[in-house]
């Protein structure tokens, strides 16, 4: 579920940064990992989100899908 989560926010057509930064914390937070929150915090007011979203249209564009999986 929780793969399937972030997942979709990936392939979101009109991405929206703030919500990856959002769903990373609540991933984090609901696998236990309350560390390092200040890295989301971070992550989600910086350009590094739509970076994200950046790799993953031109991944779309050569026909690759940028995807998280479990480790």
């Amino acid at each position: 579920m929780r793969l399937g989560y972030l997942t979709a926010i990936l392939e979101e057509p009109d991405p929206e940064p703030e919500l990856l930064a959002a769903a990373l914390d609540d991933v984090a937070s609901a696998l236990g990992n309350d560390g390092n929150r200040q890295w989301v915090k971070d992550f989600g007011t910086s350009d590094k989100s739509q970076a994200v979203y950046d790799l993953a249209a031109w991944l779309d564009s050569l026909g690759l899908q940028l995807t998280v999986t479990v480790k």
